[in-house]
């Protein structure tokens, strides 16, 4: 394109120049008449050899229009390559740094499991965990058992039972742990009737007969004073049908 310029530029000036002394004809006396054809001579040499010239620079020119339009997808690819390059650069960086702060997790948790190892377990580490532990055992945390039917016969009166069954752990009867006091007393854990509704009790109570100590619940201090009262056979869990209270239904039975 620059060759094509510069020869349409002197094409310009040789044909301006020819004009020009072309039109100084009428001022120039006889005795420059030589000069005169000289000078336009000069000029039409001069554009005859641009012309020959502005053929072949014409045809690099069409050339260079035809490479430009076979480069310009191109340049459109590279530019798509480069922000794809961009945009994986700043993705790896991201991994990168997501690598770095597991890289560091791990180090602290290696740092603690060595410091674990080397020092010893102190006992009141042990003897609290085993209190806070202890307090859910035998039952969930705000658990309390339902007050026995009026309607079933027995020896003594009615009693409502502590949260593990045991008449000394009074304490962790309705008791809430601080970290959950927010949770219902029987969610997540299956309600009262669904824990003592497993599957071998229900495929007694199907037979007729009443499971033996060792097959249902374990005996305690209550059942076993309650043992000499007629109860009922209660009926068994129907496998098809489940209702909300069955959504956690457990077999807790050995």
């Amino acid at each position: 394109m620059q060759a094509l310029e510069t020869t349409l530029a002197a094409f310009q000036e040789h044909t301006t120049q020819l004009f020009n002394a072309l039109n100084a004809q009428a001022s120039l006396v006889v005795h420059d008449a030589q000069a005169r054809d000289t000078s336009v001579a000069e000029h039409l040499a001069a554009l005859e050899k641009l012309d020959a010239s502005l053929g072949p620079t014409l045809a690099m020119a069409a050339t260079h229009q035809a490479n430009q339009a076979r480069l310009n997808p191109l340049l459109q690819e590279v530019k798509q390559r480069d922000a794809q390059q961009r945009d994986a650069i700043a993705e790896i960086a991201s991994m990168r740094g997501e690598l770095q702060s597991l890289l560091q997790m791990g180090e602290a948790e290696r740092d603690e499991m060595q410091r674990a190892e080397q020092n010893p377990l102190l006992y009141k580490d042990v003897l609290h965990y085993a209190q806070r532990l202890s307090k859910y055992t035998a039952a969930p945390p705000g658990y309390r058992l339902e007050v026995q039917n009026e309607g079933v016969q027995s020896n003594g009166p009615a009693v409502r039972l502590a949260a593990d069954y045991n008449q000394q752990a009074a304490r962790a009867a309705g008791y809430y742990d601080p970290a959950i006091s927010s949770m219902a007393q029987d969610l997540p854990y299956p309600s009262d009737r669904l824990m003592r509704q497993g599957i071998l009790y229900a495929d007694a109570a199907a037979d007729g007969v009443q499971p033996e100590p060792g097959q249902g619940s374990a005996p305690t201090h209550d059942t076993t004073e309650a043992s000499t009262a007629h109860e009922p056979v209660p009926e068994a869990l129907d496998a098809f049908a489940m209702d909300d209270d069955d959504a956690f239904d457990l077999d807790l039975n050995p």
